[in-house]
Order: structure tokens, then sequence, then C-alpha cells
């Protein structure tokens, strides 16, 4: 059991993740409260009816478990630091991820600012993930759950922010944490939770077609020649083959976008291969980049398969990634997250891959 004394904030979604999470803490011992994130704004759909059901959801487990509710509003940081980075980003020809964005600017960073005022020790969230402390600091590692882990969203979070985080479902599986839901009888939903919140229902064209023109341009193979035209780059994304609207005999792919020329690239399937990628806002959580890589992998995306790390170098401001096995697709603005057995090493934003690197 913990002292008691300890104030552990639980960052509660209403989800059964974080409603887990705050009983799981109340029955180790700590002195328990939830606090939700409003982030509606006077100029974002997304907040004025799912954001609130979400706080209200959260308010009710908070009532079910006995212990105090808050709610902190954080609707300004999350309008600009994650929904406008996120439609710039797609008007530039990328494809962001604006989890990790927000685990870093908001749902933590901010969120750890915030509970100050409530003369909090600790912030908990129901992140698949684990946190080790030992003589050479402080680690983040891959959640037990590999099917779960969501330790790829959050390779940004700096140590000293680690240090006031509690990742109770770390070493849990997700089966265990709905059937510790249901015997509880926690009124909470058991849907999966949504992978950009901000668009619940999906729909990417139309969140961004609300916010941004869209200017078509002209679709080139590798050589220049024009096959087709697109309705515009945030449409787009690196490894896409639907909706391109092309005759060909061969199955072509995104596998270039051009913003300044507002042209997309399309080539073969095994011409997406790479194994040489530049990354930006690189950030190596141990301390230095060894020179022997053996044993590190990297994901590409979250759900990609892992490939073997054989060098890491800078190049000015950048670092190149080179592999021993080529990844398909890699996508700039996606963040490629590299990974020692089950410890994060770091990672970076991938800028662009390919042999002429």
């Amino acid at each position: 059991m913990s002292d008691s004394s300890e104030l552990v904030m639980v960052a509660m979604s209403g989800g059964v993740d974080s409603s887990v999470t705050a009983m799981l803490l109340l029955e180790q011992g700590y002195n328990v409260a939830g606090v939700s994130l409003q982030l509606k704004s006077n100029n974002e759909p997304y907040g004025n009816g799912y954001n609130l059901k979400l706080i209200n959801r959260a308010r009710e487990v908070a009532a079910a478990l006995n212990i105090p509710h808050y709610v902190v509003d954080l609707s300004d940081i999350f309008s600009q630091r994650v929904i406008a980075d996120f439609c710039q980003q797609y008007s530039q020809g990328r494809t962001p991820n604006p989890c990790i964005r927000c685990n870093y600017y908001v749902k933590i960073g901010a969120l750890l600012n915030k509970i100050q005022d409530f003369k909090a020790d600790y912030l908990a969230t129901g992140h698949y993930a684990r946190i080790v402390s030992d003589e050479n600091g402080t680690h983040l590692l891959r959640g037990a759950d590999g099917k779960k882990d969501q330790s790829y969203f959050l390779y940004t979070l700096p140590p000293e922010s680690l240090s006031r985080l509690m990742f109770p479902l770390g070493q849990k599986y997700k089966k265990d944490i709905v059937r510790l839901a249901t015997n509880m009888k926690l009124p909470v939903s058991q849907k999966e939770s949504q992978d950009v919140c901000f668009i619940p229902d999906g729909d990417y064209k139309s969140f961004l077609a609300t916010r941004m023109g869209f200017t078509p341009g002209k679709i080139l193979d590798t050589t220049g020649k024009i096959l087709g035209e697109h309705q515009g780059l945030p449409l787009y994304t690196v490894g896409q083959r639907q909706g391109l609207g092309l005759a060909s005999n061969e199955k072509l792919f995104v596998s270039d976008m051009n913003a300044d020329a507002n042209t997309i690239t399309v080539a073969g399937h095994d011409q997406l291969y790479t194994s040489r990628i530049l990354l930006s806002n690189f950030i190596w959580r141990e301390s230095g980049i060894p020179p022997d890589t053996s044993g590190m992998i990297v994901k590409v995306r979250y759900k990609a398969a892992p490939a073997e790390v054989k060098k890491i170098s800078q190049s000015g401001d950048f670092y190149i990634l080179e592999l021993a096995s080529p990844v398909w697709a890699a996508t700039s603005g996606q963040a490629a997250v590299i990974y020692l057995d089950d410890m994060v090493l770091g990672g970076g934003i991938i800028e662009s891959g390919g042999d002429t690197i």
C-alpha cells in the first residue's frame, strides 16, 4: 500500500483504461482525484458535443469511485499546438501524428503544470507503457501488452516529466482491464478511443475542408510524366493507392508529395522501399548515441513492423537512420521511434527516405 497522503490526479476520459487506472490507484492506497480536459473552442466544432460527453462520462466514473473530479480547460493550447499544426502539416503534403504532439504539449505537458494548482504529487494516465528508474536515470519502456503498447506516442517526454508520471496499466493486458471494469460495473464505454480524437467520425476530408482550400495539381510518375490530376495534397498520403483515379495496368502508390510544386508522384509498390531515412527534431533519451547499434530496432509508424537499425549519424540539424533491411512507405511527418529491447531510446520526425539522402 502507498502513503495515502500522496495525491495522484488521474487524467480521465470516461473510457475503460483511465477509469480502471483510477480504480487501481485507489486500491493501492493513493489519495486519488480525477481530472478531465476541456478541449472545445469557439473555432472548433470538436468539443461542443463529443468532448463534453466524455467529460460527463468521466464525472460519472469519478462519482462511482467516490473521488473528486475536476475539469481543466486546455482548449487554447490544444487548438494551437495540435489542431493548427495538424492542418498545417497536411497543407504541406505531410502526414502528422497528432497524438505525439498532444501528449507532449497537452495531455501530459500542460496538464502536469496544471495539477500543481491542486498540490498533486503525480499525474497518472491510462497509457500502456512503463516507467523505470535506476542509477542511470528514468527510462521509458514498452507496455507489457504488445498489442496495446503506446510507448511510440510518448517518446518525446523528457525524464523530468516521467518522474512525475504514473502508468499503472504498463504491466497489464487490455483483456484484464476490460474484465476489471465489467466486474466493478464502472459506467464506461467499451469502445476503443478514436485514432484522432478531434475527428470522432474519422472524416479527415470534411474536417480539413472546413479549414483550408484544396488546390488541384498534377500526378506524375517517377520520370516526370503527367498521369492525371489530384484534388489537393491534404487528401493524400505516401503509400496511398485508392482514390488516385489513374488508369494503369500497374498498381501505383503515392511515393512523394511536393508542396512547392503542388504535385504528387506515384510509383510501383517496390519503389516505396527505403533503407535510409532523414529525421528532424531528433531526440535521444539516453546518454549519447553509441557507435554500436546492435539490437536496436525502429518503428516508422505506430503499427509498422520493426526494422533493424544499422547506423545513426548526424548531418547538420538532421539525423540519418540507416537500416539493415528496407521499410515501406516511410512518410514525412510521421515519427520514427528507436528501441533497444523494451527501452525507448529516442526518435525523430521523418523528413524523407531514399538513397539520395
